[in-house]
C-alpha cells in the first residue's frame, strides 16, 4: 500500500465528513456550518471545500496508479533500481 493510496483515502474521508457535517446555520440567506460549530459559510464556499477535497483525493489516486504502473514496468524490465 503506497503513501499516495493512503493520502487519497484520507482526503476522501475528509470530504465525506465535510459532506455529512453540513448543518444549516441560517436559512435566509442560506449559510452552512460544520456540525453547528465554527463560522458560517455560503453554500458555494462549503461545496467548493468538498469538491476541492475530492479533487485532491483523485490526484492522489491517479498518482498511486502511476506509481504502481511504473513499478510493474520496472519489474518486467528487471530494473535493479526498483523498490521492493
Amino acid at each position: 500500500m503506497s503513501r499516495y493510496f493512503i493520502a487519497a483515502n484520507l482526503w476522501l474521508l475528509f470530504a465525506a465528513v465535510l459532506f455529512l457535517g453540513r448543518n444549516v446555520a441560517r436559512s435566509q440567506p442560506t449559510f452552512y456550518s460544520f456540525f453547528g460549530v465554527g463560522g458560517w459559510l455560503s453554500p458555494m464556499e462549503y461545496n467548493l471545500g468538498i469538491v476541492a477535497a475530492v479533487v485532491v483525493a483523485a490526484f492522489f489516486f491517479f498518482r498511486d496508479a502511476e506509481a504502481r504502473d511504473r513499478e510493474r514496468r520496472a519489474e518486467r524490465r528487471g530494473d535493479p533500481t526498483r523498490r521492493g
